[in-house]
């Protein structure tokens, strides 16, 4: 059984997921981790106050039309400033002896849209939870309602 442990055992993060149908639940939850104490304590302090953020394209999810139409989300080149930047350029291309270029992309968003994308994660996820703490999908499969929710098999944990 993998996942992440509480001090006091139980299980709080673990991935499960079907090989079947390809359903999936990331993380069950606890009074110490659950979508409201995260976006209060994590997502809200850090996009609340307006300006311009760096952030992961991927968490974008390609931006919409309406963000990119009120510049919401750009990209724009920079000076490469951190080594983790710098790093991000091709080590395949370095090798072949090409230099790093001057400037990178860097993919930037309002912080209330990224407020706004939080948000809308959050909401995805709690109504699509099927088992909430570990403890109440362990009684589900002791009920022998446990397996997938979609295929109805057995489910893999991670």
């Amino acid at each position: 059984m993998a996942g992440q442990t509480s001090l006091l055992g139980e299980i709080l993060m673990a991935y499960v997921h079907c090989h079947h149908c390809n359903w999936e639940q990331d993380d069950f939850w606890s009074w110490g981790y659950n979508p409201l104490r995260w976006f209060f304590k994590y997502d809200l302090p850090s996009y609340i106050w307006p300006r311009m953020i760096r952030c992961d394209p991927g968490f974008l999810g390609g931006g919409s039309k309406f963000a990119k139409s009120l510049d919401l989300i750009g990209v724009v080149r920079e000076v490469p400033v951190s080594d983790d930047e710098k790093a991000s350029w091709s080590k395949a291309a370095i090798s072949e002896g090409e230099k790093p270029p001057r400037t990178v992309h860097v993919h930037l968003t309002h912080s209330w849209y990224a407020l706004w994308r939080s948000l809308m994660k959050w909401y995805h996820r709690v109504w699509t939870q099927e088992w909430w703490t570990y403890k109440s999908w362990r009684q589900a499969v002791a009920e022998g309602r446990g397996g997938c929710p979609k295929c109805h098999r057995s489910l893999c944990i991670d």
